[in-house]
């Protein structure tokens, strides 16, 4: 059996697979690809570099997604957490109100971190892949254990 994998290399050297091997050929007569040369990976050796480049680059990708989500989002959380907690502290607010918006303003945060590990874990499958050793866990390289 010849190992062959497919994969698109554009001109700064991004790298993307094609969902199976028939539909490289179509890919390649895309706009989006028309730039991009059609590669083939045949030996252990060449595959195993693809699946390092990949990992790279699927962990670039992942800083910049959470970099900009960080820096998109932070102002406005703060915002809305500012406004939150003068309602909370205002004297024209009702106890059942104020109790609502500490527990609100206390779940918001806990979904967060928890929404925000699983972003990381739904990113880690390359990682997950080059620690697969049993007894290990690809969260150990990527999350302190605090943050799980």
């Amino acid at each position: 059996m010849a190992l062959h994998v497919l994969y698109f290399e554009n001109a700064d050297g991004r790298v993307s697979l094609p969902p199976t091997s028939e539909t490289a050929e179509l890919m390649a007569r895309h706009p989006k690809y028309k730039k991009s040369q059609l590669k083939e990976a045949n030996t252990l050796p060449e595959i195993d570099r693809l699946q390092t480049r990949l990992h790279r680059q699927a962990q670039e990708e992942l800083q910049v997604a959470e970099f900009n989500d960080e820096t998109m989002w932070r102002e406005r959380r703060k915002q809305i957490y500012d406004n939150l907690y003068q309602r909370l502290i205002s004297a024209g607010t009702d106890e059942y109100e104020k109790e609502f918006l500490r527990h609100y303003l206390q779940l918001r945060e806990e979904k967060r971190q928890k929404y925000h590990a699983r972003f990381v874990c739904d990113r880690a499958y390359f990682t997950a892949r080059e620690f697969d050793q049993s007894g290990r866990n690809a969260l150990d390289h990527l999350m302190p254990e605090g943050e799980r």
